[in-house]
């Protein structure tokens, strides 16, 4: 999805911007297990925001930062991005998406949470500009 812009500068996300949303969303789950650090420009913007506070580490600010410390993390084995719910485009042209995910720790351990997402139309397409990790669920192991 190159060169695309919203159907509406306000007003309710088109279907197929619905879709390249949705695809970011599936595309982060697979470079973090593939372990493809180069190719986070492809979920995230150049001045993207990563708060991970909420599992213990930090907020990140930047593509480069956000591409350091999550090639620098013991990962779960296996991560699983559901259930996406988007926000119109706003006046500002964002769209804000709040998702729901899993993560499989190598204990076999399931661990839930939500993705709170600002996403944000580039030339090469949408990129994640915002990402908070919102928890629920299952307690972190100490």
């Amino acid at each position: 999805m190159t060169n695309v812009q919203p159907s509406a500068t306000t007003g309710e996300l088109a279907v197929e911007h619905r879709f390249g949303i949705e695809h970011v969303l599936h595309l982060y789950t697979h470079l973090v297990d593939a372990k493809s650090w180069n190719d986070l420009g492809r979920v995230f913007g150049d001045e993207a925001t990563y708060d991970m506070s909420s599992v213990k580490l930090g907020v990140y600010e930047g593509l480069s930062a956000v591409r350091d410390q999550l090639a620098s993390m013991d990962h779960p084995e296996a991560h699983f991005s559901l259930n996406p719910v988007m926000g119109d485009v706003g006046d500002d042209g964002l769209v804000h998406v709040r998702s729901k995910y899993f993560v499989r720790l190598k204990d076999r351990t399931i661990v839930d949470g939500l993705y709170d997402d600002v996403f944000q139309l580039t030339s090469e397409g949408w990129r994640i500009r915002s990402r908070q990790i919102l928890r629920t669920g299952t307690p972190l192991p100490d």
